[in-house]
């Protein structure tokens, strides 16, 4: 079972980030074309992964999400390396 978890975690660390990486490139790519508006596609797409998401049981935190931000900020800080 730890394993399991293991394995999911792995993935979704791994997944997320790429899957947001490609989503903010093709909207790069999309420019001013689209005056603003979001690509029904990317945003259908993004919509499955939510789905996909949460059928595995797994969920995707809000950007407003109290950990999220105490970790946004954390990732500001400099690097402490002294033990």
């Amino acid at each position: 079972m730890l394993i399991v978890f293991q394995v999911i975690n792995q993935l979704t660390e791994t997944l997320l980030p790429y899957y947001s990486n490609l989503q903010q490139s093709k909207q790069s790519q999309v420019g001013t074309a689209t005056d603003g508006k979001e690509d029904e596609a990317s945003v259908a797409a993004f919509d499955r992964f939510i789905v996909e998401m949460e059928r595995m049981g797994l969920t995707v935190l809000e950007a407003d999400y109290q950990l999220v931000v105490q970790a946004n900020k954390e990732s500001l800080l400099e690097p402490y390396e002294v033990t």
